[in-house]
């Protein structure tokens, strides 16, 4: 018993330094945000959540694969670009273009105020096709496994299983869900200016400009970081979060940043394709205060609400990107991780998976922790990433059985 009452003081004395990230209420259920314009510029893949826009999206080259994606504006396609979508297509106004040699788009499509013009190939809508307006696919080889309702002409030629009509009842607009405001916070005034190879730990709290030199390491640990800027012309500066103690919830004050560094994450480093555990992108909050340009792989959620944001080529993240304003997405992926997996009240805190929770999930649990391994029934909070911000609720748990 003296052992078990030693873990727990232990366990008490580290949630003093476990700070939690900003909880800003973001949508849910979305990867990729625009709140004004979207354009995509090449092969991109964006999966586990909706992407959506305040106003028009155009997709100029490449393949261009999503869950489903919805705008209050018009959608367009030019040149060589193709698009597949595993849920629904919904914009406001005309949809042009849409498809491509081989394309699938599983779920309905819909132009609520505008007209609908497939690209003439051989196109498959698992789902109804539904405008305002006219409807056009004039291609034989393409397929509508559904019904098409259009309020003007229809020219098809594709093949339709369902029925022809025209609306009974008008459709509803889609409507953006607004950002939360920024926070607007106020950085430091002394920079951080790094020579050559040097490699520091920053403990969290306000700074001015974090300028790297080259072949240097910054590490930031559990806890909330405001910096004026952050500074790097050496593409293989590495920026370390260890959010081993808790998540990390960085602000940067500037009007435009640029962040082009090689992130590590829990000691792995995303440089040559290193492969962290997808879960690790919930600990890692950004938000910045104006205009932002992501270099680089990264994992975390980018929250620009303020501002535009531009992904450039093969800057792959693992997380989820929120820009207040325009957004241009080149050549690469973006992988929001699966919703928190909800266990029963009864199951939080059994480490042990043997269907009780009492002291003998004490051991089991500070092992998750120190491993960083992700269990359901430990992750005590429910926020999706398991880490000391999950002890109160471990504790709570323990004594009340």
């Amino acid at each position: 018993m003296n052992c078990v009452r030693v873990c727990l003081i232990v366990l008490i004395s580290l949630i003093a330094s476990a700070e939690s990230m900003a909880q800003s209420a973001l949508p849910e259920d979305v990867t990729l945000y625009a709140g004004g314009t979207l354009q995509f510029n090449g092969f991109s893949t964006i999966s586990g959540g909706s992407v959506v826009a305040g106003g028009d999206v155009a997709h100029t080259g490449g393949s261009l694969t999503v869950d489903q994606i919805s705008g209050a504006g018009a959608f367009s396609a030019d040149g060589a670009a193709f698009q597949d979508s595993l849920g629904p297509v919904f914009f406001n106004r005309d949809i042009t273009e849409l498809g491509g040699p081989g394309s699938v788009i599983d779920g309905p499509v819909t132009s609520s105020q505008g007209s609908i013009d497939f690209l003439d190939t051989s196109t498959t809508i698992n789902g109804n096709v539904t405008a305002a307006n006219d409807i056009e696919f004039d291609f034989v080889f393409g397929t509508i496994n559904g019904n098409v309702t259009a309020g003007g002409t229809t020219n098809i030629t594709a093949t339709v299983s369902g029925t022809t009509s025209t609306p009974t009842v008008a459709t509803t607009p889609f409507a953006i869900e607004p950002l939360p405001p920024g926070r607007g916070l106020f950085a430091g005034t002394n920079d951080i200016n790094l020579a050559t190879f040097e490699d520091i730990t920053l403990p969290p709290g306000t700074y001015g400009s974090l300028n790297f030199d080259s072949s240097n390491v910054v590490t930031l640990t559990a806890g909330s970081y405001i910096f004026e800027n952050i500074v790097s012309d050496f593409s293989l500066n590495e920026l370390s979060f260890d959010t081993t103690a808790g998540n990390i919830d960085l602000y940067i004050a500037a009007d435009d940043v640029a962040i082009d560094l090689i992130q590590v994450i829990d000691g792995i480093s995303l440089f040559n394709a290193g492969d962290p555990d997808p879960q690790l992108s919930r600990n890692v909050f950004i938000e910045v205060a104006g205009n932002l340009t992501i270099g680089s792989r990264f994992f975390g959620t980018f929250f620009a609400p303020n501002g535009d944001v531009t992904v450039e080529n093969f800057a792959d993240i693992t997380g989820r990107v929120f820009a207040g304003g325009n957004v241009i997405i080149e050549d690469v992926d973006i992988l929001s991780v699966e919703d928190v997996v909800v266990v029963s009240t009864d199951e939080l805190g059994d480490a042990n998976l043997d269907g009780a929770v009492n002291f003998l999930d004490l051991a089991p649990f500070i092992n998750l922790l120190a491993t960083n391994t992700y269990l359901a029934e430990a992750d005590c909070n429910q926020d999706g990433s398991l880490n000391f911000l999950d002890i109160v609720s471990f504790i709570q748990l323990l004594t009340a059985n």
